[in-house]
């Protein structure tokens, strides 16, 4: 019996690559936030609880989407303006 050549459906791409581009998380967890924006675990969750950050519930973990970490981040530096910087 012959073998039969490599193909990239077998896993051998023949050089290409065929990775699939990871993509940011469309929610992330307090910790996460928290870190993205530089601020404390119980700065994020005063942010939630004030509703200037939205939460998503997904059983008992609380996930906020990441668009809104970015826009909240844009908007803060938007008021702080150039002479508060």
């Amino acid at each position: 019996m012959g073998t039969l050549a490599p193909c990239a459906a077998m896993g051998d791409p023949g050089g290409m690559d065929t990775s699939i581009p990871r993509q940011s998380p469309l929610l992330i967890g307090i910790a996460d936030a928290a870190a993205t924006l530089g601020l404390s675990r119980r700065s994020i969750e005063r942010l939630l609880t004030l509703g200037r950050l939205p939460r998503r519930r997904l059983g008992r973990r609380v996930l906020i989407p990441a668009a809104a970490v970015r826009a909240f981040a844009s908007r803060d530096l938007a008021d702080i303006g150039p002479e508060g910087r």
